[in-house]
């Protein structure tokens, strides 16, 4: 139904990011949410070949009823106020979004998978002896476990809790998580900055069990858009940045941080209704 879409629109994608950002609010046990959640241009493209579409969120627990239940107003807001408005400006067909709502209305819009997979002990070759994955899930999963025995804990004395980035490029697929600290300052200093943990499941030849290498880093949070240094002065460690390497990734990310804007407006009004 969404390659539908697409192939009417030509070359725009789907207004997607309101989604995942309603996703990223809402979806108080998500552990992993794809960043383009299988609608971008190359995800659809896919969908003609024989293999199955890529799950776009993974959740930790919860029965089908319950994930369908915290779904179905995330779904219907995001499709009556982003995509039937994009999908009127660029003259979609009103048969299909007609059509996509009603398998909104049956429940058949999503497919929700149940996943089991074990964390640890892994196996492994009995002539080399190195450890071996049952299936493609169990990198994720054992990261995604120590991930959620970390978060809400302090890590780094006085900066608070840690806290899950569930929606990142290049983590989706892979055995790595991160976990952030609250945004600080430092006195005398310009901006502020986090503390990032990031956890990633690696194995060598000859141990039996997979290993969890553990790297930490500064990320510094952008204050302003006018010059695309940072602290040009500041001779301290290299950090990462927030956004970008460029002015222009820059302005991409201050144009989403101002997306959220209305969308945390929605759902705030939406959760205080009677």
């Amino acid at each position: 139904m969404t390659k539908t879409i697409q192939k009417q629109i030509h070359s725009k994608n789907l207004p997607y990011a309101s989604l995942r950002g309603y996703l990223e609010v809402e979806l108080k046990n998500a552990a992993r949410i794809e960043s383009s959640l299988g609608f971008s241009k190359r995800a659809l493209n896919r969908a003609d070949s024989k293999y199955d579409p890529e799950p776009f969120v993974y959740i930790d627990g919860g029965s089908e009823q319950e994930i369908n239940k915290t779904l179905r107003p995330i779904l219907n807001d995001w499709i009556t106020k982003y995509l039937k408005p994009f999908a009127e400006k660029e003259e979609v067909s009103t048969k299909i979004i007609e059509r996509l709502e009603e398998l909104q209305d049956k429940n058949d819009l999503l497919k929700i998978t149940p996943l089991k997979s074990q964390v640890l002990p892994w196996i492994w070759s009995q002539e080399t002896g190195t450890t071996q994955h049952r299936n493609q899930y169990d990198y994720r999963v054992l990261a995604d476990y120590v991930a959620r025995q970390i978060a809400g804990q302090e890590i780094f004395q006085g900066l608070g809790p840690m806290k899950r980035i569930i929606s990142s490029n290049g983590t989706f697929t892979s055995g790595r998580a991160e976990l952030i600290t609250d945004p600080r300052s430092l006195k005398d200093t310009k901006g502020k900055f986090s503390l990032v943990l990031r956890l990633e499941v690696i194995t060598f030849p000859s141990l039996h069990q997979p290993l969890l290498k553990v790297d930490i880093s500064k990320r510094r949070w952008l204050t302003q858009l006018k010059s695309p240094r940072y602290n040009s002065h500041d001779n301290g460690p290299q950090e990462d940045i927030l956004v970008g390497k460029d002015l222009k990734a820059k302005k991409r990310s201050g144009e989403r941080l101002k997306a959220w804007e209305p969308i945390a407006k929605q759902i705030k009004e939406r959760n205080t209704r009677p």
